[in-house]
């Protein structure tokens, strides 16, 4: 997909792969939980697609876009994003967003919904959800429209994975 002599080169993730996600994501966050997700979503067809950031010493990042709807419409949720703890700073998890985000252009149309820091998320186009209802709404529930979509509003309904959270 993409290569930069940087760090590694981002590529969709495949079938080998879920072992060295697991161990990135149990590395990346402080439980079990985002990995347990990314397992769940995998195994009940609901990850859209799943990117890897690799270099020479293995798996540095991950990125995952699961089915979601947002007032019965298809919606994407973005999550998690994880960058192994010695490759933060690096621009690792921005490389893999951005990568992210021109795959699926021109492949879905709708929201892309993340919960995370708006500053950080905000370099991307995401921004504030008020109209957005669901579990985690506030204000660091952010949206994203591609293709022809207006400011995002609605019930938001994430994969069943997400209800073990």
């Amino acid at each position: 997909m993409t290569r930069d002599v940087d760090f590694a080169e981002i590529r969709p993730e495949g079938a080998d792969d879920a072992r060295a996600v697991r161990a990135l994501l149990l590395d990346a966050f402080e439980t079990h939980a985002e990995a347990d997700l990314v397992e769940a979503l995998r195994a009940a067809g609901d990850l859209v697609l799943g990117l890897i950031a690799e270099g020479e010493e293995g798996v540095a990042g991950y990125a995952a876009f699961s089915r979601a709807t947002l007032d019965g419409r298809a919606a994407l949720a973005l999550g998690p994003v994880g960058v192994r703890k010695g490759r933060r700073i690096e621009g690792v998890g921005s490389r893999l967003v951005r990568a992210g985000l021109r795959e699926l252009e021109g492949r879905f149309e709708g929201q892309i919904v993340v919960l995370g820091d708006p500053l950080w998320y905000d370099r991307f186009g995401f921004r504030p959800a008020p109209q957005v209802s669901c579990r985690w709404a506030g204000p660091n529930l952010l949206a994203l429209p591609l293709g022809d979509q207006t400011e995002a509003a609605g019930e938001m309904r994430y994969a069943p994975a997400f209800d073990a959270l």
